[in-house]
């Protein structure tokens, strides 16, 4: 069984036989080749040759699918960075908008506290000062009712010395009487 040479291996097998091959004198460099071995490695080149050719056309065509497959990969991958470009930019206006909105939200949020102080601030004014009237008021009242206790006490210690001083006077006056009538006795 012979061996099955490539056409590379063949063609180099025929350059050296050229190179190796004797020289005809006076034939202006023309060598003398063996016609059978030279004829079989023609031979063998052209059964190979369609192999080969076979071969190298399921290369180029299986580079070419590789070439649209990659390009049909790229394509993908490049349709899905933009993708994914276009998510992170939406993703990017949508926390842009989610900031702004918090920092609006934050902003109402410490008005309406200042509102809120301002109109607890007015109210407790207004208590303190209701507050105030209507202590003033009760102070008042209690002067008033202190005035008139007084009064009234002044006047209840006045007609109870002055009752004091009548029962003391008619008292003495009896006392006088009886003390003028035990003198009286006493005389007699």
């Amino acid at each position: 069984m012979e061996e099955k040479h490539s056409v590379e291996d063949l063609l180099a097998i025929l350059g050296d036989m050229v190179a190796e091959a004797w020289s005809m004198p006076l034939s202006g460099g023309k060598v003398v080749l063996e016609r059978a071995r030279v004829l079989d490695i023609l031979e063998e080149i052209r059964a190979a040759l369609p192999g080969d050719i076979q071969q190298a056309r399921a290369i180029v065509e299986s580079r070419v699918e590789l070439t649209a497959a990659a390009r049909r990969d790229a394509d993908a991958i490049i349709r899905a960075a933009e993708d994914r470009a276009k998510t992170m930019v939406s993703e990017s206006n949508i926390m842009r908008e989610a900031t702004q909105m918090a920092k609006e939200l934050g902003q109402a949020t410490v008005e309406k506290a200042r509102e809120s102080i301002t109109v607890a601030e007015e109210k407790a004014a207004q208590l303190i000062a209701s507050a105030e009237a209507q202590a003033a008021e009760i102070m008042k009242t209690a002067e008033v009712r202190s005035n008139e206790l007084r009064a009234m006490t002044t006047r209840f210690v006045d007609d109870a010395l002055a009752r004091s001083e009548e029962s003391i006077s008619a008292a003495l006056a009896d006392l006088a009487r009886a003390k003028a009538q035990f003198k009286q006795l006493q005389g007699k």
